[in-house]
């Protein structure tokens, strides 16, 4: 243990509090110690001293072991507790550990002192790992859950039976099915048109066995159905997961009714303009070849006006 341990001993006798130290040093044990022997002491002890460790006598002149664990168990929880006693029948020991006490070392008995002090140490630096994992995970939830509840998006998730497992906010406005009414349910017969299931079906069935499908890692567009049984179109977007060994999918889906019906309303008026385009170029076209026939007929009235000139002309000369 390289760390150097702070260590709380509740004794009332110097001699014996000694003896536990030269214990723990003989052991290569690092550490350093406050002596306290009432109740006062012991509490400020923790607040103040804030230790590692407690080695604590069971029976004091104005203070008892299990008095100062219940204290200890309310302002150090992570700090082990450990008996030192001269006394401690297997009833008083069994009820010492039911009440949080992390071992106890008899005074006749200290060569027992170190293993106990470094196990119970490991023993709690694992159990803090531990806290701090659980503590992380829970924020990581906690960070999921808010996210998924937020989204703008359905966010949903099967596991290998197509059972729903999440299924958030969003998936209740979309689809009208509250969460309670949707998890554990089938995917494919929950929100798939009846006349698409089967084929749904095969897909997953082909997912759950190799994690791999026609639309994994792909945005597609699908219908859905509503809880109420309106089909809607649905942009739908699929991941897959490997959990524990086996697969399952994460599925993000949108609405985009309001989209389809942009797209054709914009359709509409693209066919219209095409439409307009095309009797536009009609007229232009007809309009050119009556141009070129008002042409062809203004030169052809221009020949025929110089060939009157000319015929006048010729009168006149024929009349002298």
């Amino acid at each position: 243990m390289n760390k150097e341990l702070k260590i709380l001993l509740l004794e009332d006798v110097q001699t014996d509090a000694d003896l536990n130290e030269h214990e723990l040093r003989k052991a290569g044990i690092k550490f350093s110690s406050k002596r306290v022997d009432t109740r006062d002491d012991f509490t400020k002890g923790l607040e103040e001293f804030a230790p590692d460790l407690i080695l604590a006598d069971y029976k004091l002149p104005a203070f008892d072991g299990l008095s100062a664990l219940e204290i200890a168990k309310e302002k150090s929880p992570d700090a082990p507790f450990i008996f030192v006693t001269g006394a401690m029948g297997e009833e008083l020991a069994v009820e010492s550990l039911k009440k949080g006490a992390t071992d106890y070392v008899l005074k006749d008995r200290l060569y027992r002192l170190a293993p106990v002090v470094n196990r119970a140490m490991e023993e709690a630096d694992k159990a803090i790992k531990r806290k701090q994992a659980e503590n992380a995970l829970m924020e990581s939830e906690e960070r999921y859950r808010v996210l998924t509840e937020t989204a703008n998006d359905a966010i949903i998730c099967i596991n290998e039976k197509d059972a729903l497992y999440l299924w958030n906010k969003k998936a209740e406005e979309i689809f009208g099915y509250t969460a309670a009414e949707a998890i554990g349910k089938e995917l494919h017969k929950l929100i798939v048109p009846e006349n698409l299931r089967e084929k749904s079906w095969e897909g997953l069935k082909g997912f759950f066995k190799t994690g791999e499908g026609n639309i994994i890692n792909k945005t597609v567009e699908l219908a859905g159905i509503k809880k109420d049984g309106t089909e809607f179109p649905l942009e739908l977007s699929v991941s897959a997961m490997n959990v524990k060994g086996e697969w399952h999918a994460t599925g993000i889906i949108r609405d985009i009714t309001e989209r389809k019906k942009l797209e054709n309303e914009l359709k509409d008026k693209l066919d219209i303009v095409e439409r307009m385009n095309k009797l536009m170029v009609g007229r232009e076209l007809e309009l050119g070849k009556r141009r070129q026939i008002i042409e062809k007929l203004d030169a052809r009235i221009s020949e025929l006006e110089k060939e009157k000139q000319g015929f006048k002309a010729r009168i006149k000369e024929l009349e002298g």
